[in-house]
């Protein structure tokens, strides 16, 4: 992938803080893994400050730890998947919107399988999970990182970019523009919402993976999705939607927010700014963080 960067200034970032969060008590839920077809179980833990999110494979000797940080991704299918010391989880993108669309900064996430179970494939049923277990306030202050100056990440080749402004607001501001074509049964939308608790919870949270029923066919032919069905995701055929119904017009745009929410969450400190995303995908995400940490030292979260 072609990238260009523009307009950056190595004084773009200033400070502000708030209390870190966790969870008061442990709460699971289970669901079918997309990728595996395996019936996963999902465990939310609370976490001492300053940890972050740490992802835990029960099913693997040691019980390794995987620290949910830009650090460890590495590439994936049209997903986010991280890796620490040879231990993997996939498609940790939907919990880590839930965790950082809830404000939850410091949390152990458990699962038996390698994969975040894919529930509706939207982000729903781990707030709900969350919600649960309810949301309380540390002593430590977490320092949002805010955007001072305008930048551009551009990909000529997919006609994709991505750009970042200051903001007034103590939020990130995300706005989505999906576009794949006249010829594309998925018709061009936007999505634009500042994020909060409320508006995450309330407009974001619900919007599901959309995919084309062709590509359902080549996924499945690879092993991927066996128990998975038109009833669990959004498929698009020549006709439009497949056996099943929007949750609102701009679903699929609402769900390209979802995933930046998540993946921007691997920063493992809340980002403030306005984010206007064209065409893009984890990828796109992925090189944005690691722009921003060549311009300011983050600390990545540590497996102990």
């Amino acid at each position: 992938m072609s990238i260009r960067v523009q307009s950056i200034s190595s004084g773009m970032i200033r400070n502000t803080s708030r209390a870190q969060r966790t969870i008061e008590r442990l709460v699971e839920t289970r669901g079918v893994g997309f990728l595996t077809g395996q019936t996963i179980r999902i465990r939310f833990a609370p976490a001492e400050e300053n940890s972050g999110i740490l992802f835990q494979r029960l099913d693997l000797p040691g019980k390794p730890l995987i620290p949910a940080g830009i650090a460890q991704v590495v590439h994936g299918n049209r997903h986010t998947l991280i890796e620490h010391q040879g231990a993997q989880v996939a498609l940790t993108e939907h919990v880590m919107a839930a965790l950082a669309g809830l404000q939850i900064d410091n949390c152990l996430v458990q699962l038996d399988g390698p994969e975040v179970p894919g529930c509706d494939g939207s982000a729903l049923e781990f707030v709900r999970c969350l919600q649960r277990a309810e949301i309380v306030q540390q002593q430590a202050a977490v320092n949002p990182l805010m955007i001072s100056h305008e930048i551009h990440l551009i990909d000529q080749q997919r006609q994709a970019s991505l750009t970042a402004f200051p903001t007034n607001s103590q939020n990130l501001i995300l706005e989505y523009h999906l576009d794949y074509g006249s010829e594309s049964p998925i018709p061009a939308q936007s999505a634009n919402f500042v994020i909060t608790p409320e508006s995450f919870s309330e407009h974001i949270a619900a919007s599901r993976t959309f995919i084309l029923e062709h590509e359902i066919a080549m996924l499945k032919s690879r092993g991927y999705g066996q128990n998975t069905t038109f009833k669990d995701l959004l498929v698009f055929g020549s006709n439009g939607l497949i056996d099943n119904q929007l949750r609102s017009e701009n679903e699929c745009a609402r769900h390209k927010l979802l995933d930046a929410i998540g993946d921007f969450a691997l920063l493992s400190r809340p980002l403030v700014g306005h984010i206007i995303a064209r065409k893009t995908g984890h990828e796109h995400n992925h090189n944005f963080l690691k722009l921003l940490l060549q311009k300011v030292d983050i600390p990545q979260t540590r497996a102990a």
